[in-house]
């Protein structure tokens, strides 16, 4: 790893451990649950790249004065982009130490705010999915699978339904509990928290969609955890959870 750029006389003083405790604290809090997983880890890759804990490796941000902490995030950024890393991916790490800056600036630790931009984005990449006929071949599999019987394959096929007749990201439905299934009086619906979303939407469910997952839940049976999709690993200690 390259030498950590020195910290200049003129730089300002160390923020009080406390301080940055409730700055981390303030910051990760304003986020929604899936930003502040995001966040919290690329606090932690910036922290492992300067070889220090995350709290420390904010303070050597904080402690240094804006040309220095600006040059400090623009070797991160290098280093990420050496590593073979995707642009939005970096992105959102620079994106994470930015805002994090720019709330201890409106809190008063620092005056100034980081300025490096995001690496130049990538051509997009082909999004368009697998052919309608691919898809049915998909289904008709998971049908056959589900008829032959075991819960895991009626969790599979309920699993990708989701996926391609709500367009569910796959965090959106792990997130799922039964309190956020509505399968009786109809419309049939779910309660989904989408991306960057902190209250959760309702989306109309297909009847052929509700019936599937009507077959998972009645195969899941009366398990204490509440997620709706359960972990089916063979080893008892991994079982039963989200």
């Amino acid at each position: 790893m390259t030498p950590l750029l020195p910290i200049s006389p003129h730089a300002y003083p160390i923020v009080a451990e406390d301080a940055l405790q409730s700055l981390l604290r303030d910051f990760l809090a304003s986020t929604s649950e899936n930003t502040r997983a995001a966040y919290d880890g690329d606090l932690k890759r910036f922290a492992r790249w300067l070889g220090v804990t995350k709290q420390a490796a904010v303070a050597q941000l904080l402690g240094h004065g804006v040309g220095e902490a600006n040059a400090l995030v623009l070797r991160f950024r290098q280093a990420e982009l050496d590593a073979g890393l995707a642009s939005a991916t970096i992105g959102r790490r620079l994106s994470a130490l930015r805002s994090l800056v720019s709330l201890a600036r409106r809190t008063g630790m620092v005056p100034w705010d980081l300025e490096v931009g995001n690496p130049p984005s990538e051509p997009a990449k082909d999004m368009r999915g697998p052919p309608p006929e691919h898809v049915q071949a998909i289904f008709r599999l998971l049908e056959e699978r589900a008829r032959a019987g075991g819960p895991r394959a009626l969790r599979d096929h309920a699993l990708v339904r989701l996926f391609y007749d709500l367009g569910l990201r796959l965090n959106e439905a792990l997130a799922l509990d039964l309190e956020h299934v509505e399968l009786g009086a109809a419309p049939t619906s779910l309660l989904v928290k989408g991306k960057g979303r902190r209250q959760r939407v309702r989306l109309e469910l297909p009847e052929s969609t509700a019936s599937v997952l009507r077959a998972w839940l009645s195969a899941r049976g009366d398990q204490p955890h509440p997620s709706v999709f359960q972990n089916m690993a063979r080893a008892p200690a991994h079982a039963g959870g989200r």
